[in-house]
């Protein structure tokens, strides 16, 4: 029998220790490395369609770029990742981290940086905003044209001269024009559009071919009869001749949208103004809201007026009813007959809020202290909104066509309207 020195076996037993916690500990940490992983989503939103290419730098420093509006990467390596975005021109980026649907971070620049771990699901959302915008213009004569025009993001539209296009992101454009039998085949033009710039692209076209077209007619048309722009088109008012007294009238009445020609049962101009029909008490309505900047829409509930409800103008019956518009308290009035001259002049300096003069009754020989609205009729005669006729007369009770109305409206906007 023999001895072993005490301090030899417990040399020897914690060897054995040290070297077996290696083991334990080693092979999960290989496993780990070698296994683990997690999943990656991303994003891209913009109400304007247009989406960015996005670049996802991986540990190791392997790459993928993309353009896709959504894309998952499944059980990729978990460790340190940056993703880098080059937005749509014209947009300011923001991206979104989030843990499944937990917001973790936001970052204000098209560069996040994040760190994915074992089962982990990362979203990433790229929110784009349009900020360097401006607006381009393109014309022709004739107007009537085709155009296709090419931008930024990828941009491909088409449309006619006179074109207005808003809030577009800068970057270079170029517009083609249609090609035109026998004449010169029309040069591409290009331009760069700046943050809150403006660029036009404009062509005459000066060739026989011109003489076949419509919209060279059309064009021609533009200078025997009143025009304006409806809706973003031009829309030639046949009735309306630019030699006759009322044109200038009817003009700037159109272009400051307090009247407007007829439309058919589409909504579509006819390009019809109907100088000489008479305007009715519906129309008054709404031409008194239009020329004192009213938002009609502020006013809820039904009209008093039975006789306006559900109809289109119903909206401006409310508000003349609730402003206390002297000719609308009687809500039996009939919205469709035909509005006196009295009623216009006094619904007109009611709406742009005019004071009105007592009435002495020795300005016309038709109108004295008990007729109806005379102090407005008073009034506007010494402002010089209104005049009588050769004998002296006023007729408060006769009607006033379209033409007259177009006439009165420029008066009051000199009169009682500072621009």
């Amino acid at each position: 029998m023999y001895s072993t020195h005490p301090l030899l076996i417990m040399r020897t037993h914690y060897k054995a220790i040290i070297v077996f916690t290696f083991l334990v500990l080693a092979a999960p940490m290989h496993l780990r490395a070698a296994d683990a992983t997690g999943t990656i989503t991303i994003e891209q939103k913009n109400p304007s369609g247009s989406l960015g290419e996005w670049t996802l730098i991986k540990p190791g420093s392997k790459r993928l770029s993309l353009k896709k509006e959504s894309y998952t990467l499944k059980d990729t390596p978990v460790g340190v990742y940056t993703l880098l975005i080059t937005p749509p021109a014209g947009t300011n980026t923001q991206i979104q981290l989030f843990l499944e649907h937990d917001l973790l971070d936001t970052f204000t620049s098209p560069q996040a940086n994040f760190t994915l771990e074992e089962g982990m699901h990362i979203r990433l959302r790229a929110d784009y905003t349009l900020s360097r915008i401006g607006k381009i213009s393109i014309t022709s004569q004739p107007p009537g044209i085709e155009f296709s025009i090419r931008g930024p993001n990828d941009l491909q539209e088409t449309g006619d001269t006179p074109s207005t296009l808003e809030d577009m992101p800068e970057g270079l454009y170029s517009v083609i024009f249609e090609e035109i039998e026998d004449c010169p085949v029309p040069r591409p033009q290009s331009d760069r559009l700046e943050k809150d710039g403006r660029i036009s692209f404009s062509i005459t076209f000066d060739c026989k071919g011109i003489e076949n077209l419509e919209e060279q007619g059309e064009f021609e048309s533009s200078f025997e009869f009143v025009s304006s722009i409806i809706d973003g088109e031009s829309v030639i008012f046949t009735d309306v001749p630019t030699h006759e007294w009322f044109a200038p009238y009817v003009s700037k009445a159109l272009k400051a949208n307090v009247m407007s020609g007829y439309r058919d049962s589409s909504g579509t101009p006819t390009g019809k103004f109907g100088p000489s029909d008479n305007i009715n008490i519906a129309q008054l309505a709404k031409i008194a809201n239009e020329i004192a900047g009213i938002d009609e829409s502020r006013y809820y509930g039904k009209a008093s007026n039975t006789r306006a409800r559900g109809t289109w103008f119903e909206d401006y019956f409310v508000s003349a009813e609730n402003l206390h518009w002297l000719v609308f308290t009687d809500h039996r009035l009939d919205p469709n007959r035909s509005a006196t001259r009295a009623e216009v002049v006094a619904t007109l300096l009611q709406a742009l809020d005019t004071p009105r003069q007592w009435a002495h009754g020795n300005l016309f020989t038709d109108v004295d202290g008990s007729t109806s609205f005379a102090a407005s009729i008073e009034t506007g005669a010494r402002d010089g909104l209104i005049g009588g006729y050769p004998d002296g007369s006023f007729r408060p009770e006769a009607p006033i066509n379209r033409a007259e109305m177009a006439k009165m409206l420029g008066s009051a906007v000199e009169l009682y309207i500072e621009l």
